[in-house]
């Protein structure tokens, strides 16, 4: 998923856009997905049981899962656009403040990376592993083709968007290989 920003951020911006994408990817991305991953390894055993192995129960059980998920998602996105400056000044100091409404767009694109991962699940049970394989290769490509255009364009921003919008991608991705079982 994050195949091409960092460079392309040394490449088509400032050093300074490194830093302050490398700080917003380290309160925003990488704690949503450790703290998913975590609720991923309580839940899919539930979800799995629940399903008993049919696959019409598991995408119901995972369509209930990210109505409730969608709500909570909202919710911590708009306590987040409140709290945002706050939270950077606790990680860091006062020359960051600047890039603290990003913090939700990170949070939102690592949850959705961290859905997706969750529908691969799927997959990977069914021992589907070329679509795996195509899931994963597929978004990379979508990734750096949207990090190159956007960063370019856009610099700091259009690296956010790309990584905003790679992970919809990944996750509409992975919904289709579902559906396609």
């Amino acid at each position: 998923l994050r195949a091409s920003d960092r460079w392309i951020l040394e490449i088509f911006s400032e050093t300074e856009h490194v830093a302050y994408y490398a700080l917003l990817y380290q309160i925003g991305f990488a704690p949503t997905i450790l703290i998913g991953s975590i609720v991923l390894n309580y839940l899919m055993p539930i979800i799995f049981t629940n399903s008993r192995g049919e696959k019409d129960n598991y995408i119901e059980n995972i369509k209930l899962l990210f109505n409730y998920c969608a709500v909570v998602i909202v919710a911590i996105m708009l306590a987040l656009d409140i709290m945002g400056e706050s939270i950077v000044l606790l990680v860091s100091n006062d020359s960051f403040i600047g890039i603290s409404s990003y913090i939700k767009w990170f949070f939102l694109a690592g949850s959705l990376y961290v859905f997706s991962q969750l529908l691969e699940l799927e997959l990977m049970s069914k021992l589907e592993r070329h679509k795996v394989f195509y899931t994963r290769s597929i978004t990379a490509l979508i990734g750096i083709t949207l990090n190159i255009f956007l960063g370019w364009s856009m610099g700091l921003k259009g690296v956010i968007l790309a990584l905003v919008i790679t992970s919809f991608f990944y996750l509409a991705i992975v919904s289709r290989a579902i559906h396609s079982l």
